[in-house]
């Protein structure tokens, strides 16, 4: 079965994997990425597309939440354009959650890189 979406604004293709809709290939190969480390026992495991409150009755919803191995915990988001709407988000959650700070990352190439 062949599932298509309409374009994002920005260019980004909705992608599928493992009966999960990402919003972008990216958000899905750095999915496949993470659960490459869930099966090497780098993760203990992960959340797609989690849900917290924020103040102001704001849901975010980030691409993944990774909790690890020693307890420690990572909110990720996977960003190709940050936006304004973005950044009021994330100074939100970083402001006011205590999983903070939010972890963006941005594929460069072939790379991964934080921003």
């Amino acid at each position: 079965m062949s599932v298509h979406w309409n374009r994002h604004k920005y260019n980004a293709k909705p992608t599928e994997i493992d009966g999960l809709r990402f919003d972008s290939k990216a958000e899905a190969e750095y999915y496949q990425l993470l659960k490459r480390d869930l099966g090497m026992e780098r993760i203990a495991y992960l959340e797609v597309k989690p849900a917290y409150r924020l103040p102001g009755n704001v849901t975010y919803t980030p691409d993944f939440t990774v909790y690890r191995p020693d307890g420690s915990v990572e909110v990720i988001e996977v960003k190709g354009v940050v936006t304004e709407a973005f950044r009021m988000k994330r100074k939100l959650f970083d402001s006011h959650h205590p999983l903070s700070p939010l972890t963006v990352v941005r594929k460069r190439g072939k790379t991964w890189e934080r921003i």
